[in-house]
């Protein structure tokens, strides 16, 4: 037997545009033209500004790397803080950096780069340092004992980082 269900018919589709949504579209497509117009003033001001920090540094007889390059590494230690959940030296975090991303070898003095990133995040309350006593290192009665303290440092910015994207050496060293 067949019984045919009686089953409400579902309502028509909107007729025209009763939701807005050709409203909705062109405030989207707006954003989206302002936003472009301010990331292309962004772009400008910052490769204004890089041509200014690599000038003024050659002014003062100091050595820059291309801060935007720079942008990528400090991403890297970011990371690689944020990753690993002990204290970490900057021999640690370079070692880390040179297993993990093999465009770090591009730096003259990786360690001193690493250094001068740590103390921008300590400033950003994005790293802490970590002091370890040397008792808690080294034997008793030895010279690594009787020295200053070993350094170490912390991620305390919150959330994990995202890793710099692949190749980011590459594309920074290409423009």
């Amino acid at each position: 037997m067949d019984r045919k269900l009686d089953r409400p018919t579902p309502p028509p589709p909107p007729s025209g545009d009763e939701y807005n949504l050709r409203d909705t579209l062109e405030a989207a497509q707006e954003e989206a033209v302002r936003l472009i117009r301010e990331r292309e003033s962004i772009d400008y001001r910052i490769g204004k500004l890089q041509g200014d920090i690599v000038h003024l540094a050659a002014l003062c007889r100091i050595e820059v790397e291309d801060p935007v390059r720079q942008l990528g590494l400090t991403d890297a230690v970011r990371f690689t803080l944020a990753k690993e959940k002990a204290p970490m030296s900057v021999k640690d975090i370079v070692d880390a950096l040179n297993m993990v991303y093999t465009e770090v070898s591009e730096y003259k003095n990786l360690p001193a780069n690493v250094l001068t990133i740590i103390r921008r995040l300590i400033k950003a309350n994005e790293v802490q340092p970590f002091v370890v006593p040397p008792s808690e290192y080294a034997p008793v009665n030895t010279a690594a004992f009787r020295a200053k303290p070993q350094e170490r440092y912390i991620w305390v910015g919150g959330l994990s980082p995202l890793p710099p994207l692949p190749g980011w050496m590459k594309k920074m060293l290409g423009r």
